[in-house]
């Protein structure tokens, strides 16, 4: 099975390769329109303002140039996916500066900008999931409370089925308690009576009681 992570990226070189085989058909429109549109999604990314990109005149560089932005902005949405803030940043200045030669944007401007952007929201991210640590649950938690193994859990989260799940500097993974109806203990507790009752029922112990 293909990892979501792979096939996303996947998707992202398609788009880039399209970029290229405008430019040996000499779609030179079409292939700025796709520049333009990648270059939007990673500024999106970072929360900054787009609309600068399409009132500048992006000048194709060579197939070269090309291959090392895409390898750039390839490397840098997979960091943020992976929440690793400090590489994508450093690779941030170098995206920019490439992408300086193909127009007259101010990358230092916006370099700090962004950078500036990306750090508030780590930090007040962080903040928040110090604060809400104490309301969330671990892998193998989520995995006994809905009574699946820790290898699906962990699947799952990797799929991004829990959208406010995250992961801590030492990458375990921490799933917000309102996903689930029941709290751990009560999960314990419901399973320990179900034990109870089978246990009595195969000794012919069970009566109507203990089912209050």
């Amino acid at each position: 099975m293909i990892d979501l992570y792979e096939r996303v990226q996947s998707d992202e070189e398609r788009v880039w390769d399209s970029v290229i085989v405008m430019l040996r058909e000499d779609k030179k429109d079409y292939a700025q329109a796709i520049f333009k549109s990648i270059i939007e999604k990673t500024f999106l990314l970072f929360k900054q303002p787009v609309e600068f990109i399409y009132e500048t005149n992006f000048k194709m560089p060579s197939e070269d140039c090309i291959y090392k932005i895409k390898h750039l902005d390839i490397e840098i949405k997979k960091n943020l996916r992976e929440k690793r803030i400090d590489s994508a940043g450093k690779l941030l200045v170098e995206y920019l500066e490439n992408l300086s030669k193909t127009s007259d944007i101010d990358y230092k401007e916006i370099t700090s900008d962004i950078i500036t952007n990306l750090y508030s929201q780590s930090f007040n991210c962080t903040c928040y999931r110090v604060e809400e640590g104490a309301n969330a649950a671990t892998t193998s938690e989520a995995a006994e409370i809905l009574g699946v193994s820790t290898q699906t859990m962990r699947r799952w989260l990797e799929q991004g089925k829990f959208l406010e799940a995250f992961q801590t500097e030492g990458g375990h993974w921490r799933i917000p308690k309102k996903y689930f109806k029941t709290s751990l203990e009560q999960t314990r507790k419901a399973e320990q009576l179900m034990k109870d009752i089978d246990k009595k029922h195969s000794t012919g112990e069970l009566d109507e009681f203990d089912l209050i």
